[in-house]
C-alpha cells in the first residue's frame, strides 16, 4: 500500500515537472530565437503572414536609358535607279541632253519625326544650272537588294542645264534636314560634282570677254556733230577740249590679258608656280610706248618673284609675254585670291594712260585626314557580331568632304560603313563599326558554306579604307591592314539549375526549438528523477533501520 502511494506521488511530481518546464524553457529561449530569426528588427513571420504563392518584390522603376543620338548618313553601297554606280565607287550624276539626273540615298541611324526629311540644293556662283527651287519632302522607303531590305530616304531630281554653259566640274551641295522624335534638328550636307563636257571650252570664254576692235566702236564724224544748246559739239563733254576742225580724234589704246598658263589650275599652299601671261595691244592703229606693267596680289599670302616689267614699245595688235614665279605662302587660305596687273603707258603723241587687268589665283590647302584607334581582337568566333571603334581626324587646314570608312576582308562583313560627312579643319569624328564574322569561304554574310574546318577557319587579313575628298572633287585614301583569327563557332552550354523547393523556415525553427525544449525537459526530469530516487533510497534505509 505504501509502495503504491509512493509510486503515485512520484508520478504526480513528474507530471508537474513536465507541465511546468516547457513554459520555463520557452520563455528562456524565446528571446534568443527571436533574435536569431529577426536580427534586423523585422517581425518574425506568423503562419497567417506566410505567402501561399509567389510574390514579385517591389522595386523602384529603373531610369529610362538615354536615347542614342540620331544621325543622317548615306547609303554608299547600293545602286538605285538612274545611278551608274554606288557612292562608294565614285558616283557621278548622269547627264542626258540638257538635263542632270541627281540621285542621293539618305539613311538615318534612328527614327525621325513623321519619317521624312527635307532636301534642298545649293549651286553656288557661276554654275551652269538653271536656278530654281529643288526642295523636296522625302519620305522613308524600303528597297530590297538581293533579299536584303534597306530603309532609305531617296532624293531624286532633274536639273536643267543652261544652253550657254562652260565645260568643267561644278559642285552641287545637297542639304538634308530632319527631326528626331523629340523635335531636335538633324542636318547633313553632301557635296556632289557634276562634270559638264558638251559646253564651251573655258579658253573660248576668255576670248569672248575681249573688247571688240576699235573699228567697230562708233566714231563721231564731223558731219554728224550738232550744236547743242548753243555749244560747239567739237568740245568734249567734260570741257577743256579743242576745236575739232582739222583735228584728228585719238582713242586710248588698251592692253588686254588674252592668256595665262594657270588656266584655272589651283596652286597648293606653300608651293611655287612658274606662270606666263600674255597681253595684247587691242588697238588696230595706236602704238603703246613706255609700257610699265606692275603685278600686285590682293593678299600678302601670295606674291610675284618679279613684280615689275618694262616694254619700250608695243605695236598695234602685238602681244607681249610676262614670265615670273608665283609664290604661295603655306598659311594662305583656300580660296580665290585676286592678282592685279596695272599698266602705265603713253601713245605716240605722249598722252599718258593707265589700265588694269586681273586674274584669280585659286589656292588650295593640302588635305590630310587620318583614322586611328581601330583594332580587332586577336581571336574572333564565327557567326558572332563584334563592334570596333575608331576616330577620324582632319589634320589639314582645309575642310574635307564625304568622309567615309569601309572594311573588306576574308570572312569579315561590315553591317554598314562609317560615314562622317564633311569635316572642318582640325575637327574629329568618333564612330564605330559593327562587323559580322563569317568564315574564310563565305562570300556574303549568312551564306551557307561547306568544307573542312581548316579551310573555313584560321588567320585572315582585311583592309580598312578611309576615303575623303577636297573642295575640288579630288579623292584621297588611307589604308590600314587588319589581321585576326577566325575560330569555329563558340557553343555556349546553357545550364539551368533545378529550382530548389522552398521550405518554410518558420517551421524549421519551430522544430529545432521543440527538439531543444524536449531535450531540456528530459535532462531536468532525469536530474529530478535521480534526486527522487536518492531520496526514496534514504527513506527506505531509514525505515529499515527503524524496523531493525
Amino acid at each position: 500500500m505504501k509502495k503504491r502511494r509512493w509510486l503515485a506521488a512520484i508520478l504526480l511530481v513528474c507530471w508537474g515537472i513536465t507541465w511546468s518546464c516547457p513554459m520555463n524553457l520557452t520563455r528562456a529561449q524565446a528571446a534568443d530565437i527571436e533574435a536569431e530569426q529577426a536580427p534586423t528588427g523585422e517581425p518574425v513571420p506568423t503562419e497567417e503572414s506566410i505567402p501561399t504563392g509567389e510574390q514579385t518584390p517591389t522595386q523602384e522603376p529603373a531610369p529610362e536609358p538615354e536615347e542614342e543620338k540620331v544621325h543622317l548618313g548615306l547609303d554608299t553601297v547600293h545602286v538605285y535607279e538612274k545611278m551608274n554606280t554606288s557612292f562608294a565607287q565614285g558616283y557621278l550624276p548622269g547627264i542626258e541632253g540638257d538635263t542632270v539626273h541627281l540621285t542621293v540615298p539618305f539613311t538615318s541611324s534612328g527614327e525621325l519625326k513623321d519619317a521624312r526629311i527635307s532636301v534642298s540644293l545649293d549651286f553656288g556662283e557661276q554654275a551652269p544650272f538653271v536656278y530654281a527651287s529643288y526642295q523636296k519632302q522625302v519620305e522613308k522607303q524600303v528597297f530590297t537588294f538581293e533579299n536584303q531590305q534597306v530603309e532609305t530616304y531617296l532624293y531624286q531630281c532633274d536639273i536643267p542645264l543652261q544652253p550657254e554653259r562652260i565645260n568643267g566640274s561644278y559642285p552641287v551641295i545637297v542639304k538634308a534636314v530632319g527631326y528626331d522624335r523629340k523635335g531636335k534638328e538633324i542636318r547633313l550636307e553632301y557635296r556632289v560634282f557634276v562634270t559638264v563636257t558638251d559646253g564651251k571650252d573655258p579658253s573660248q570664254k576668255e576670248e569672248s570677254e575681249e573688247l571688240p576692235p576699235e573699228e567697230q566702236e562708233p566714231l563721231l564724224e564731223e558731219d554728224s556733230m550738232e550744236d547743242v544748246n548753243g555749244m560747239d559739239a567739237g568740245f568734249s563733254a567734260g570741257g577743256g577740249g579743242e576745236e575739232s576742225s582739222g583735228e584728228e580724234v585719238t582713242h586710248q589704246p588698251k592692253m588686254l590679258l588674252v592668256a595665262n598658263t594657270l588656266n584655272g589650275e589651283s596652286i597648293l599652299a606653300g608651293e611655287e608656280k612658274e606662270i606666263t601671261l600674255t597681253f595684247k595691244n587691242s588697238s588696230r592703229e595706236e602704238r603703246i610706248c613706255n609700257l610699265k606693267v606692275t603685278g600686285k596680289a590682293g593678299e600678302d599670302t601670295i606674291a610675284l618673284q618679279t613684280g615689275s616689267f618694262y616694254f619700250e614699245s608695243v605695236a598695234p595688235q602685238e602681244t607681249i609675254e610676262l614670265s615670273t614665279t608665283l609664290l604661295v605662302s603655306p598659311a594662305a587660305e583656300q580660296k580665290n585670291i585676286p592678282l592685279e596687273f596695272a599698266f602705265d603707258y603713253e601713245n605716240d603723241k605722249g598722252t599718258a594712260y593707265t589700265g588694269t587687268e586681273q586674274i584669280g589665283v585659286s589656292v588650295r590647302q593640302s588635305v590630310q585626314a587620318v583614322m586611328e584607334g581601330f583594332t580587332l581582337p586577336e581571336k574572333v568566333y564565327a557567326l558572332e557580331n563584334i563592334t570596333a571603334g575608331l576616330k577620324i581626324r582632319n589634320m589639314g587646314r582645309a575642310p574635307v568632304y564625304n568622309v567615309r570608312v569601309e572594311l573588306s576582308g576574308e570572312g569579315l562583313f561590315p553591317v554598314e560603313s562609317i560615314f562622317a560627312g564633311n569635316m572642318e579643319a582640325g575637327a574629329s569624328f568618333d564612330g564605330s563599326m559593327k562587323i559580322y564574322v563569317g568564315n574564310k569561304k563565305m562570300k556574303a554574310a549568312g551564306e551557307e558554306t561547306e568544307g573542312e574546318e581548316k579551310e573555313k577557319y584560321g588567320s585572315v587579313t582585311g583592309k580598312l579604307l578611309l576615303t575623303y575628298e577636297d573642295a575640288f572633287g579630288e579623292t584621297y585614301t588611307q589604308e590600314q591592314e587588319i589581321t585576326t583569327v577566325i575560330q569555329k563557332p563558340q557553343i555556349m552550354e546553357l545550364k539551368v539549375e533545378k529550382e530548389k523547393k522552398e521550405t518554410n523556415q518558420w517551421w524549421a525553427v519551430s522544430l529545432v526549438l521543440l527538439v531543444v525544449l524536449f531535450a531540456g525537459i528530459l535532462t531536468i526530469q532525469g536530474r529530478r528523477l535521480k534526486k527522487n530516487r536518492d531520496l526514496l533510497a534514504d527513506i527506505r534505509a531509514r525505515e529499515s533501520r527503524d524496523e531493525g
